[in-house]
Formats: structure tokens, C-alpha cells, sequence
């Protein structure tokens, strides 16, 4: 079965692992204080404001029913923390309150990540996404053993920094590679372990409903309240295979020069403070000869933040660096991809991506 690698956590790691499971176990009330808000609101409005749509409160109570089960499901991944103890927001610090109702947006786009990588409802999405990295790769892989730098396809390592809910890992890992997919997120973690650790199966899967908290951009109260199981494909059937998830950030566990065949990025160098950091990187612990596959659009996380460091550049730039860094693109390919949360609903935004295939020289 799928591993996930651990080692002895530190002091900030157990801080960040008790700062996800109080994320996690805060979304019942956090989610319900967000419906009576907007019941609240509604019983503001004058009678015959009211009668116009009268059904509005019965569905929020049918939302707020669907958060309640996806809180089971929550409550259930958040056992992951191993945290013994219960939950009880009276006793939590106001920092501690403060950093919940920040992680808050988190959770609930986790439930939209479960959708994108374990749900049948994500398949085009993976497909525009996630294929053109795998077929590249498999290309690399071909290719490697033609030339004789690896003896069998279960040599090839591949490197999947940002591999969030594991899907696009555990897709390279069907192909009979060795891959270590590595993030940073434990709210992204667990919800990931839960998923390919679990019992759930296509025969058996577990049902969420993601789009409960979405109130805009929704033409009926079907898509609200739409019922999405995962996962779509059995996380065991890779029994046996070379895959492990590791947690931790990319630039502080790998430093090793010269040891992975492929690594590969799918809209995660974007989220970095420095993309240059992280392609220098990428350099250094590519082999000779090894490929680095990046899908991405430039979308960088901090670019309006007024408080975290951001390094931002064009694409222009970003191929100077990529040269300069000791790497040559091999194939560059232009591509359509949706966002996760464009999957349901009234939004159909669409953006320009690329494919860039590099090697080490």
C-alpha cells in the first residue's frame, strides 16, 4: 500500500500539525455560523420582501444538513493528526482563533481538491491538467531505457514537489516509476492520507457535498447541494508500488545534488516566495540527462500580499532563468486548463497554461 514516509516531527512541525486538525475540526461550527448569518439576514428583510422567495430558508437548512455530513468526513480525516484530545473552541487562544477562521477557505477548497483529484467529476479537469506531465514523463522514461541510463521502468525516480491530494503521484506510479510526492500543506496531507489509506473504494466511496458553502454563481439548489463521491479509482491497486508521500517544504529536505531522473511541478513553482529558488533547485538535484516537467501559468500565489515575499517574473524571464540555471527546454506546449472551482456552477473561466519540458545538461 501506499506509505507515507515520517520522521521524528519538530517543534513547529506539531504546531503546524495541531493548526490544521483545529482547522479541521472547526469547520461544523465555522460552516453553521455562516448559514445562521445568512438566515439572519433573510429575517431582516421586511414580510413581503420575504414571501418572494419563502423556500430560501429551507434551502439553507438542506445546505447546512450537507455540512453537516461533510463534517463527519472531516472530523473523520482530522483523526489523522493523532491528536488525543477533543475539541472545544471556549479553550482555544485568540491567536489560535485567529489563525482557524483564517484557515477556514482552506478546508473548504480542500473539498474542492477532493473533487479534482479522486472524483469522477474532476476526470477532464485531471485530463487538461495532469496527462500532458504523464505523457511527457512516460516519453522520458522510453527514452531513459533506450539508452540504457536506467534498467527497468522501477528505477526511474521522479520527484513530485507540491503533490497536494496525491493523484497526479499516484497516476505516475500506475506507470511503474518510483515516485516521492512531497507538500507542505497538512490540511493537503491528511485529507490525502484519508484518501489513499483508507478503506473507500469506487464499490464502497465516500460522498461529499463541495459546493454546499457556494451561494453565488449557482443556478439551482441541485448544484448546491450536489452530492460528488471519491474515490473514482482504488488507491490500492498500487500495492506493492515504489510511492511515498513525504511532508515538509521542497527547498529544506532536498538538497542532494544529482539524484532524481524527473521531477515534476503542476502549478506548484508559482507557489513559492522565489520561483528562482526553486528552478535553481531543480537543477541542482536533477541528474544529468534528467527531465524536469512543469505545467504552470504564472499565477503566483503572494503577488498581492503585502506581507509575504514574492519574486514574480514573466515567462520571457522565466526561460532565461531556466537556461541560465543549467537546464534546456525541449518542448514547450501551449494549453487550456479550468481552476477547481470551475466545475460546477456558472463559472467557465478557462486560462492559458504551458508545458515546458526541460533537461539537465
Amino acid at each position: 500500500m501506499t506509505t507515507q514516509e515520517e520522521e521524528q516531527p519538530t517543534e513547529y512541525d506539531l504546531e503546524r500539525i495541531s493548526r490544521a486538525w483545529r482547522a479541521l475540526m472547526a469547520y461544523r461550527g465555522l460552516s453553521l455560523q455562516v448559514f445562521d448569518s445568512q438566515v439572519h439576514s433573510f429575517e431582516q428583510l421586511s414580510a413581503i420582501h420575504q414571501s418572494l422567495i419563502p423556500t430560501l430558508p429551507i434551502r439553507l437548512s438542506h445546505a447546512a444538513e450537507a455540512v453537516e455530513h461533510n463534517a463527519d468526513v472531516i472530523e473523520k480525516i482530522a483523526d489523522l493528526a493523532g491528536i488525543d484530545s477533543s475539541f472545544d473552541p471556549d479553550e482555544i487562544t485568540p491567536e489560535q482563533l485567529e489563525q482557524t477562521v483564517a484557515d477556514f477557505p482552506d478546508v473548504v477548497d480542500g473539498l474542492l481538491a477532493v473533487v479534482r483529484d479522486w472524483s469522477s467529476l474532476g476526470a477532464k479537469d485531471r485530463s487538461l491538467t495532469y496527462d500532458p506531465i504523464i505523457n511527457a514523463l512516460d516519453e522520458a522514461v522510453e527514452d531513459a531505457l533506450t539508452a540504457g541510463a536506467v534498467p527497468d521502468r522501477n528505477s526511474f525516480t521522479v520527484l513530485v514537489p507540491g503533490a497536494s491530494l496525491g493523484r497526479l503521484s499516484w497516476e505516475l506510479a500506475r506507470l511503474g516509476l518510483s515516485v516521492q510526492g512531497v507538500e507542505h500543506s497538512y490540511l493537503q496531507l491528511f485529507m490525502c492520507n484519508y484518501v489513499l489509506n483508507g478503506t473507500a473504494t469506487p464499490e464502497n466511496p465516500l460522498h461529499l457535498y463541495p459546493f454546499a458553502h457556494h451561494t453565488g454563481m449557482i443556478r439551482s439548489v441541485d448544484e448546491q447541494l450536489k452530492e460528488v463521491e471519491f474515490p473514482d479509482s482504488d488507491p490500492r491497486i498500487l500495492e506493492g508500488a515504489h510511492f511515498t508521500m513525504v511532508a515538509g517544504e521542497f527547498l529544506d529536505l532536498y538538497d542532494d545534488p544529482e539524484k532524481w531522473d524527473a521531477i515534476a511541478t503542476c502549478f506548484s513553482i508559482e507557489n513559492s516566495h522565489s520561483i528562482i529558488s526553486y528552478i535553481r533547485r531543480i537543477a541542482k538535484i536533477l541528474k544529468v540527462g534528467g527531465v524536469w516537467v512543469n505545467h504552470g501559468c504564472l499565477d503566483f500565489r503572494y503577488d498581492d500580499s503585502l506581507t509575504e515575499t514574492s519574486v514574480e517574473i514573466t515567462k520571457d524571464e522565466l526561460d532565461l532563468v531556466i537556461a541560465r540555471c543549467g537546464l534546456r527546454v525541449i518542448r514547450r506546449e501551449q494549453l487550456r486548463c479550468r481552476p477547481p472551482y470551475a466545475v460546477n456552477g456558472m463559472i467557465s473561466e478557462e486560462y492559458e497554461s504551458y508545458l515546458t519540458v526541460a533537461v539537465r545538461v
